[in-house]
């Protein structure tokens, strides 16, 4: 209960960009001038009888005020606006993290990774400050950083001219300021540390994977596909790709059906497994494992693909979604393998089951994406551009001016 549904109708235009501006108002650091707001807002809504609105705007008022009572706990005096740097360092990997503060309280943070660092940690540092503040949407009146720079004072003038008013570049050694940057180079190892845990559970999730489908190795690298359609027209597929159990968003595909009319799934993705591994095999880039949308027809498909390429060892396997059963509850995912009759089921709740459904749901919503665009500019062509003298341009300005 903690989206508003916009897409399907649950809070409307207005309310939503009020919605926004409110949240706005937070990341601004006008929260005071919110809570103020919200109040008017409740009397108002109460005045007209509308208590659900105003019990709607209450609970609103209740969470604004909690989450600013936790920032209160950490807030400082001095600037009302700074950020605070701190970092971890172990060999070669650095964690550099920043905390905003903006109206005297915490807003939240952002961690940046460096996994070769060759330079000393001052030099990084600098070099990270100057291009960090290049483009910043905001400057504030005073930046902590947790070791002494040499262009400290350098920066702070730079930065001044771009905020247009003085800008402190500051090292404390001692107190409040201090604890806030240690409270940062606590973060940054945290963060460190969460990221050593999560792939040392990627990899375990991918051995589990390999010994439960018999892979000859782990699947490091897996490309996924999905077809689309809506009532027979405009197919289109997705390929996603995922490394070491993360998206690998570069290698992403998106495939128009040519050869296929009509809705024809099976003939559809031989057609994209075609063009995917023809050329996967002429550049010797081949996955180690293809995971298929489907069940044992899909999976037959891509068998017979593989076959016809000589790739027929290349591990493939197909997952049918989970669905929702007449008498009441869900079926399990299953997989297919070649060669085996029945699905193989896991258990729901292990990681290897929610990888790959996560992968397959990854595929499927790029496919619904790419699939979306290539019917809105479908029908954009043949209800507007098809008019003498209207092209793209003014078909735009037309669907704006509606």
């Amino acid at each position: 209960k903690q989206c508003t549904a916009p897409c399907v109708g649950y809070i409307d235009r207005p309310g939503y960009h009020e919605l926004v501006e409110q949240v706005m108002m937070v990341l601004e650091g006008r929260s005071a001038e919110l809570e103020s707001l919200l109040l008017e807002r409740i009397r108002e809504a109460s005045a007209a009888m509308a208590f659900e609105r105003a019990a709607v705007l209450r609970d609103r008022l209740y969470d604004l005020r909690r989450t600013l009572e936790r920032q209160r706990a950490v807030g400082v005096t001095g600037a009302e606006d700074r950020d605070v740097f701190g970092y971890y360092t172990r060999g070669s990997f650095t964690e550099l993290q920043v905390l905003y503060y903006r109206g005297g309280k915490m807003l939240g943070g952002r961690v940046y990774s460096f996994e070769r660092r060759e330079m000393p940690i001052d030099e990084l540092i600098s070099s990270f400050l100057l291009q960090f503040y290049s483009d910043a949407a905001v400057i504030p009146a005073e930046v902590l950083i947790p070791i002494p720079l040499e262009e400290a004072e350098a920066l702070a003038e730079i930065l001044g001219e771009q905020r247009g008013a003085k800008v402190t570049v500051h090292h404390p050694v001692r107190g409040d300021k201090r604890a806030l940057v240690d409270l940062a180079m606590r973060n940054a190892e945290h963060s460190f540390q969460e990221k050593q845990l999560s792939e040392k559970v990627n990899e375990e999730t991918l051995r589990q994977m390999q010994q439960v489908f018999e892979l000859p190795k782990p699947p490091v690298r897996i490309e996924c596909f999905d077809i689309s359609t809506i009532q027979g027209s405009r197919t289109v597929a997705s390929m996603v790709t995922f490394n070491n159990a993360l998206p690998d968003k570069n290698r992403y595909r998106r495939f128009s059906i040519k050869t296929v009319e009509g809705q024809d799934d099976f003939a559809s993705m031989r057609e994209v497994l075609l063009r995917r591994y023809t050329k996967a095999v002429a550049e010797d880039d081949l996955p180690d494992l293809v995971l298929i949308d489907g069940g044992k027809g899909q999976l037959n498909v891509a068998s017979a693909v593989l076959q016809d390429l000589g790739i027929e060892d290349l591990p493939h396997i197909s997952i049918a979604k989970a669905r929702t059963q007449e008498e009441g509850g869900r079926s399990p995912e299953r997989f297919f393998l070649p060669g085996r009759m029945n699905p193989v089921l896991l258990p729901q709740n292990g990681t290897v089951v929610q990888l790959l459904a996560r992968v397959r749901d990854e595929a499927h919503r790029f496919a619904i994406t790419y699939h979306r665009q290539t019917r809105s500019k479908n029908t954009l062509r043949t209800s507007l551009t098809g008019i003498p003298g209207v092209g793209p341009a003014r078909a735009k300005t037309l669907l704006n001016k509606l």
